[in-house]
């Protein structure tokens, strides 16, 4: 494991176990922390056959369902506070299915810590915040390739 990988995986922790959200459902939050180290045994593994920077792509595995931790309201993360119009207004349902994208958002002064250039954070971040429905104009840059489409 690579120093970068513990590092996600506190930040995951952190999230999770500062969560209001958590607090009253523990079996649903060990079950999504669990899922998050699946996704990215198996990331590694895709990684690995396609070529594919496998600690980015497993980075990008563990944060992709971080939004959980935040009831999927980017206004109750502590890491990212730029007013996010894009999300305003949108139902607790519909905040779910843009989960990927209140993960990148929460997620993104991390991963711009963890020292990766600028394409491969934005790789991640957009692999994050794509891998479900997200919103038209959103503030991520990248675009679909076999790196955020392996997520």
């Amino acid at each position: 494991m690579t120093e970068r990988i513990k590092k996600v995986l506190d930040f995951l922790k952190e999230t999770f176990d500062s969560s209001e959200y958590w607090k009253t459902r523990p079996a649903a939050k060990a079950y999504r922390f669990d899922h998050s180290i699946r996704v990215a045994k198996y990331a590694k593994i895709v990684a690995e056959a396609e070529n594919l920077d496998s600690e980015a792509l497993q980075v990008a595995a563990l944060l992709h369902d971080i939004s959980y931790g935040l009831d999927f309201d980017i206004k109750k993360s502590k890491y990212y506070s730029e007013p996010c119009p894009e999300l305003d207004g949108l139902s607790h349902e519909d905040l779910i299915m843009h989960h990927g994208y209140v993960s990148a958002l929460h997620s993104m002064k991390f991963v711009e810590s963890l020292g990766f250039d600028e394409d491969t954070k934005n790789q991640i971040l957009y692999a994050v915040g794509t891998h479900i429905k997200y919103p038209e104009n959103s503030k991520l840059i990248g675009q679909e390739t076999l790196f955020t489409k392996t997520l």
